[in-house]
């Protein structure tokens, strides 16, 4: 992953919660677009959802999937993994189709920030149930 990576930002709210409690839309792109930003990548494209995470059903997660596999982008940076899905299937699925090509910009995994979320980070994700 050396060099200039052509990356999108996924953000996710299901619920207005969500837009209250510090993880908006806004936020969490801000977030993600900050951290591209400072690992010196390009950022094409910005995609929103606002619908459950419970399953892969969703207009924005279906345009990551596709500008994934198209080889549009090298990389999605997310707040956090749970933005991709609420269930742990179908971030498997999601990490399995894509080749395991997404990173979190969250704080809260400062130390996992500069690798895939893979081996050591799924099981933390798994664990962090909330």
């Amino acid at each position: 992953m050396a060099g200039q990576l052509r990356t999108m930002v996924y953000s996710r709210v299901s619920t207005d919660a969500k837009e209250c409690d510090g993880t908006s839309l806004d936020t969490q792109e801000r977030d993600s677009q900050e951290y591209a930003e400072a690992n010196g990548w390009t950022q094409l494209v910005s995609i929103k959802d606002t619908a459950s995470g419970a399953s892969l059903d969703r207009p924005g997660i279906e345009r990551l999937r596709f500008l994934l596999r198209q080889g549009s982008v090298d990389m999605t940076v997310t707040y956090a993994v749970d933005r991709l899905s609420r269930t742990q299937n179908l971030i498997g699925v999601l990490f399995d189709e894509v080749g395991r090509r997404v990173l979190s910009s969250s704080s809260s995994l400062k130390s996992l920030r500069t690798q895939p979320l893979a081996g050591s980070f799924l099981p933390h994700a798994l664990s962090s149930e909330r």
